[in-house]
């Protein structure tokens, strides 16, 4: 009899630590037995989201077409002008004379060596292959897939399921976040974008500049009414400490 008794009491105690270990407590985050619940229980927000791979090729043709560019003209080309075409992937040059338009090829073949480069009448177009296209689509999604987890962190989601979908160059990332309930603010996050570029201030061949104006038509004016190739007019902006605002001061010629 005692034995029993002792058994009973054991099984008892058992039962009273498991029950008080499963028993839920969300003062302290404890659902019930320790269970994560999905979005089928506890709701929440579920996106497909698309990756604009297109992005990712454009500006590497644009890097590739100032690179280009900046060669030419220290190469002996100073009207050279590279610029990213209308087709994908494809970068166009101009501006080089007819009678060495091959040497120019040769430099951007050199510079490109994965690209295929080829004479189109006066100009050259340079055309990225489909493996460096289909590299870059894919180096897009898994720096989407890294970004989009560092932002999801500030839900405090504890186990947010994020994956990309599909194989080969699946441009579709799920996010499912449960107890989020507010999915456009989610959208807000993920999709707030931010880019730095930096620009050189232009100066001339023959060390002029930099060029700076107050208005767009003043700094062209100063080039000689027109732009060189490679050369751009960007407004330079600063906030006012009265308003608030941000109000353009003046103009300047950059690379």
């Amino acid at each position: 009899m005692k034995a029993t008794t002792w058994r009973l009491i054991v099984i008892a105690a058992v039962v009273l630590w498991a029950a008080w270990n499963a028993w839920p407590r969300p003062e302290e985050g404890r659902p019930f037995l320790n269970m994560q619940l999905g979005l089928d229980l506890k709701g929440g927000s579920h996106l497909v989201m698309k990756v604009v791979t297109d992005d990712a090729i454009k500006a590497q043709c644009d890097l590739n077409a100032t690179q280009i560019g900046e060669k030419l003209r220290t190469e002996g080309y100073p009207q050279a002008r590279a610029i990213v075409g209308e087709q994908l992937g494809q970068v166009v040059v101009s501006g080089i004379p007819g009678d060495r338009l091959s040497t120019a090829q040769s430099i951007i073949d050199e510079e490109l060596d994965s690209w295929s480069v080829d004479l189109q009448g006066d100009r050259i177009v340079a055309t990225m292959s489909g493996r460096e296209m289909s590299s870059l689509r894919d180096q897009a999604v898994k720096q989407a897939l890294t970004t989009v987890r560092n932002r999801i962190d500030e839900f405090g989601v504890a186990e947010p399921n994020i994956q990309r979908i599909g194989t080969g160059d699946a441009d579709r990332i799920l996010v499912e976040l449960p107890g989020v309930e507010d999915p456009s603010r989610v959208k807000r996050i993920i999709q707030a974008q931010a880019k730095l570029e930096l620009r050189l201030a232009y100066y001339a061949p023959d060390g002029n500049g930099p060029f700076r104006g107050s208005t767009e038509e003043d700094v062209i004016r100063q080039l000689g009414g027109s732009l060189p190739p490679g050369v751009e007019v960007l407004p330079l902006e600063r906030k006012n400490a009265e308003t608030g605002e941000r109000e353009v001061v003046e103009y300047w010629a950059v690379e």
